[in-house]
């Protein structure tokens, strides 16, 4: 880890997820990102960081959003002889939008839609070994279900701000204008003038859709997320599906290679941390002079391109369904093989317990 990331001995939680992003990077760089080290994919305890990050900018933009809620008066139809860029923004509405955009990306990767299904196969009675620890955590996420936006809901909801065919390119675009900047010796006014552009546009993209349900929800679903891991990686879980981590099972239920999931995975930490950022006054150019920021910022977007291109890779080599469709999946595979094709090494004995739970779910 950077020596000039770490030197704090006293960080809040914020600062640390963001020191520890710098870390989760991909074995793969792009050339434009050499300078950058290579390390391991993001792991669970990792994951489990950013969404502590997130749940600590939902908390603190409870306070701005309940305000906001008295202050609702009545409606008033806009000033049409006022030009746009006379209008004031208030971007820090935006910050919301960076832990809604992790759930988001767990969303794909089927973290709730995984613990919906173990949990119905508990209380169905279908998984017959104890499962120790992992029951009343179990039990409380099922109590909880008709609290919480279903399936349909939340699909509906990330669709309306994180609609594909417009945010994966914009995203896109201003995560390349970052990367541009990295092995630069010297001020390149092209590509500093092209981040600005790219971050002002995604910003007035994000701003058009950061209204409504959208600044509510993002406390629920993180909350939802949150019970879920907590027994999705439960080791008695795990074993009474067969599995030996939280991305396999998660790549089991999904019907998908566990690269697959993780990249889902490394897009929610990488992304939510840069939406973060852009939705400060301060983000730009300028501020990437300060190279504590800089060196995160680029860290994030060098992670998030590399898992976009993955699964761009992965639909163009025909491994996978389109990963902006959705995140339909069929239901836990019987017969389940690794990422390169291969049988996994279960036991028979193993395999047969967790089929008969399937077959009983499904039935």
């Amino acid at each position: 880890m950077n020596n000039n990331l770490s030197s704090n001995n006293n960080m809040s939680s914020t600062e640390c997820f963001e020191t520890e992003s710098v870390s989760s990077s991909f074995n793969q760089a792009p050339r434009a990102c050499s300078r950058l080290s290579r390390v391991a994919p993001i792991n669970v305890e990792q994951l489990q960081l950013a969404l502590s990050f997130a749940q600590g900018l939902v908390a603190e933009n409870t306070t701005s959003l309940a305000m906001s809620m008295q202050e609702v008066g009545d409606i008033a139809l806009p000033n049409l002889n006022i030009s746009g860029s006379a209008q004031a923004r208030d971007y820090s509405v935006l910050k919301t939008l960076a832990p809604l955009y992790l759930a988001f990306e767990l969303e794909q990767a089927g973290v709730l839609k995984t613990a919906e299904r173990v949990s119905g196969l508990f209380f169905s009675g279908a998984i017959t070994q104890p499962l120790g620890e992992a029951e009343p955590l179990i039990k409380e996420f099922w109590n909880n279900r008709r609290q919480r936006l279903d399936k349909k809901e939340r699909e509906t909801l990330f669709q309306q701000t994180f609609e594909r065919r417009y945010f994966y390119p914009q995203f896109n675009r201003f995560c390349e204008a970052l990367v541009a900047l990295t092995d630069n010796t010297h001020r390149n006014i092209h590509e500093e003038v092209h981040l600005d552009f790219t971050l002002q546009n995604l910003r007035e993209y994000f701003y058009s859709r950061s209204f409504g349900m959208v600044t509510y929800v993002a406390e629920d679903i993180l909350a939802a997320i949150t019970s879920a891991l907590s027994f999705l990686k439960q080791p008695s879980v795990l074993s009474a599906f067969s599995v030996r981590n939280l991305w396999e099972l998660l790549s089991v239920s999904a019907g998908e290679n566990e690269y697959k999931v993780r990249q889902y995975a490394e897009m929610a930490s990488a992304g939510m941390y840069l939406i973060n950022w852009l939705s400060s006054p301060q983000a730009g150019q300028l501020q990437l002079e300060d190279r504590n920021i800089s060196q995160r910022i680029f860290s994030a977007s060098h992670r998030w391109l590399l898992a976009y291109s993955s699964l761009k890779s992965l639909l163009q080599q025909g491994h996978s369904n389109n990963p902006w469709a959705g995140s339909e999946s069929s239901y836990f595979s019987p017969n389940q093989t690794s990422s390169n094709g291969s049988n996994s090494n279960r036991s028979d004995a193993n395999q047969s317990g967790s089929n008969q739970y399937l077959s009983s779910w499904m039935s």
